[in-house]
């Protein structure tokens, strides 16, 4: 993804000098709201440490930001478990609700299916997160069985088989 452009976001690899941004989302209630509890101190410290470690030897996480400013909109997370990955986005709040998730997911999807060559996708937030369900759901994922995944979550998925059946007709 380090490179890559959508209309309105350009993606690069994250590395150490992203701690404020990591700090800026995962330090913030408004945005830990639908993921946990946000974290301070040590505790933040710790997972910028582990994400920046994370990084080797495939990048995992992505700074979003903006084309026509330069400044940061968010992360993108393709974690690979096998043929398959999580994927996720957090945006700051001021980029929330502007359409960048879903634009992040309409090119991150085909680059994880095409230029890594995965076999199937998964996402997850927290159970009643509306407007994340429906971004994941415009994708193309479909909600999992309720009881499968952790409790609290709800969980999505998309094979590579359907997606290629989706871009088809696209």
């Amino acid at each position: 993804m380090d490179g890559i452009e959508t209309p309105r976001l350009r993606f690069r690899v994250l590395t150490r000098s992203d701690r404020a941004l990591h700090a800026s989302l995962y330090g913030d209630a408004r945005v830990m709201a639908h993921v946990g509890a946000p974290l301070s101190g040590a505790g933040l410290d710790a997972a910028f440490d582990a994400a920046c470690r994370s990084q080797h030897p495939v990048a995992r996480l992505w700074v979003a930001e903006v084309r026509s400013s330069g400044a940061d909109a968010g992360l993108l997370a393709v974690f690979p478990h096998g043929d398959t990955a999580e994927i996720g986005v957090m945006l700051l709040p001021g980029c929330q609700r502007l359409g960048y998730a879903g634009e992040i997911f309409a090119r991150a999807v085909p680059w994880a299916f095409r230029e890594r060559g995965l076999g199937m996708l998964w996402a997850r937030h927290a159970a009643g997160h509306g407007r994340a369900g429906a971004t994941v759901e415009r994708a193309g994922f479909e909600r999992m069985p309720a009881g499968l995944g952790s409790p609290g979550w709800t969980t999505w998925r998309l094979s590579r088989a359907r997606w290629d059946r989706l871009a088809a007709t696209a």
